[in-house]
């Protein structure tokens, strides 16, 4: 072989070495290229499942803020109340007390805890909700706002968002008492001439059927006359909690104005309410009267009178009524038209599935002021137009008292108004067990209504009552007295025991206390308790925990030596439901931020 040939193939090795290294390092790059992709593919896979865990977390926290308001109302309602292990500042003790609420059991779970079942949500995801901070208003302590934080848990992650509520607490609703005393025992009242109970009559002078200045309003812009359509009323923020009272339906009377704004001393207008924010109120015409160039509304504060029990309609001697107060059959009525007084006596009793209240009257019977000369005879009541009745107020008498027992008095004790006893009392006052009473008188069992009260052991109530006030006893001994604090105050006092009351004092004929005292046991009070409401007796024998009627005990209600005891009044039962009620929270536009 010549040197020719081998030069060919020595160049044909190097040729294919390289190939070779060309190959290999192609190899490597694509094995680099696939190992970093796959690892990208891997990270973005992992980021996205990351994120989507994130997600579902924070789905399941604003799920939790979205049902807040909801459960507050449904699950279990918040009263205020602050349990004994709350202790620290007055704020530290209204935050404690929003978180023991929160994580009170109520039915098969708690308001601030509970299983997320929205769709997209990981299976498993819970939500707890804590307040972390509260606001309260300076004077009464009742909360103005909450933060409220949702902390959402799935079986992949947790996230947490923060929300802003306004807190209102809102008004009790109206007892139903038929009587200034309303016992399931008997009753007996002995003692000197002011030893007295007292109902009311249907024309006394104090007695209009109108609540004054129930509610601070203003409509917005200058004075403009008054047509037939919807008008908007901004509810004062400091009456907003009495707003729950309004309901949609019931009649109200407002001040007027001509359309140059000067308001009239004594011009009203009559308006029926057809919606209620809370914030706001939508009302609607029903009665103007005559004022030269057209009523209207004037700019500002306005104070709003409640029609206690507005007429929707009448018909064949029926009267339909939006009301607060109970009618029972006996009861005098009077519905006042111009300068005329109709009078009637109550026959029969229905409640609508509606909610109003429809009684039978019998025959009117009119008076006109002697202060009026040359009035022209009454017309006949049954002569006015629905134009004419709709929206006014029908006064009532209400008994002195009424019970399933009898009715007995001594010395020169006495009882103002009508009295209901043995099988008529029985019809308006049904046994304690089962919690009926009770039911009948506030809506709502005692174990909805405790976690609404401040609860006070007997040692630690000191007489003041402002709101719901609960006085606990002991188990095995339920004897509360209170000869030594003297009950003052505005609101209702509920005792889970037997009750005894020995005081005086020389003011015969102030309220001492304006409200409602319902005794869940027996009553023997004497001296001069000065309550202006109402009282409401069970004669309950109670279980351990004060909740449960176990039987009853058939002492009477004992009423002795001077003073008034209780006279009825239906403004002082309106003040004492005033914020006795739960809170409602209404969430904070932009109030929302993720943790």
């Amino acid at each position: 072989m010549n040197l020719e040939e081998v030069e060919p193939m020595h160049k044909q090795r190097e040729a294919g070495v390289a190939v070779l290294v060309m190959v290999l390092f192609t190899a490597i790059i694509l094995i680099v290229v696939v190992s970093i992709t796959s690892a990208m593919t891997l990270g973005s896979r992992r980021g996205a499942a990351s994120e989507t865990r994130a997600y579902q977390a924070a789905l399941a926290s604003e799920s939790g803020q979205n049902a807040f308001t909801v459960r507050s109302r449904s699950v279990a309602q918040y009263g205020g109340g602050i349990p004994a292990t709350c202790t620290g500042s007055t704020k530290v003790k209204a935050l404690c007390g929003v978180n023991a609420w929160l994580t009170t059991v109520t039915g098969t779970q708690a308001p601030g805890s509970f299983t997320v079942e929205s769709a997209g949500v990981a299976t498993g995801g819970t939500v707890s909700l804590v307040a972390v901070d509260v606001d309260l208003d300076p004077t009464t302590n009742k909360l103005t706002s909450v933060d409220i934080e949702a902390r959402g848990t799935t079986t992949a992650g947790q996230a947490r968002v923060l929300q802003r509520y306004t807190a209102v607490k809102a008004d009790l609703g109206f007892p139903n008492v038929p009587g200034a005393v309303t016992s399931y025992p008997s009753v007996q009242i002995q003692g000197g001439p002011t030893s007295t109970i007292a109902g009311t009559t249907a024309t006394s002078a104090d007695n209009t059927g109108l609540y004054d200045d129930l509610l601070t309003v203003s409509r917005a812009g200058s004075a403009s006359a008054l047509g037939t359509g919807s008008v908007t009323l901004n509810v004062n923020t400091t009456s907003q909690a009495r707003a729950s009272q309004v309901a949609v339906g019931s009649y109200i009377q407002l001040p007027l104005s001509d359309l140059a704004g000067t308001l009239s001393s004594t011009q009203t207008g009559t308006f029926k309410v057809t919606g209620n924010t809370g914030t706001t109120l939508a009302v609607t015409p029903v009665r103007m009267p005559t004022i030269t160039g057209g009523a209207a509304l004037p700019s500002g504060d306005l104070g709003l009178d409640y029609v206690m029990n507005g007429i929707v309609s009448y018909n064949s001697n029926v009267l339909t009524m939006n009301s607060k107060e109970s009618f029972v059959v006996g009861d005098q009525v009077a519905v006042k038209v111009g300068v005329y007084t109709y009078t009637s006596a109550v026959s029969s009793t229905v409640t609508n599935p509606d909610g109003t209240q429809s009684v039978t009257v019998g025959t009117w019977t009119a008076t006109t002021p002697t202060t009026v000369p040359a009035t022209p005879s009454a017309p006949a009541f049954t002569s006015y137009t629905a134009l004419d009745l709709e929206g006014r107020p029908v006064q009532k008498s209400t008994n002195a008292v009424v019970t399933a027992g009898s009715f007995t008095t001594g010395g020169q004790a006495t009882a103002t108004g009508d009295v209901k006893q043995g099988t008529a009392g029985a019809a308006l006052v049904p046994s304690p067990l089962s919690d009926a009473l009770f039911i009948k008188t506030f809506g709502m069992t005692p174990s909805q209504m405790k976690p609404l009260a401040s609860v006070f052991t007997e040692a630690q109530f000191d007489g003041d009552v402002s709101g719901l006030t609960w006085v606990t006893g002991t188990a095995g001994d339920r004897d509360i007295n209170m000869n030594n604090e003297k009950v003052q105050g505005t609101g209702i006092l509920i005792v889970d025991g037997d009750l005894t009351i020995n005081q005086t004092t020389a003011e015969v004929n102030s309220c001492g206390f304006k409200g409602i005292i319902y005794v869940r046991g027996n009553v023997d009070i004497r001296g001069n308790l000065q309550l202006c409401g109402a009282i409401v007796v069970e004669g309950s024998i109670l279980s351990s925990d004060g909740l449960t009627v176990t039987g009853v005990d058939d002492d009477d209600s004992d009423f002795g030596g001077n003073g008034r005891k209780v006279s009825y009044d239906p403004e002082a039962i309106f003040d004492a439901v005033a914020a006795a009620g739960a809170y409602t929270f209404t969430r904070v536009p932009a109030g929302w931020r993720q943790r």
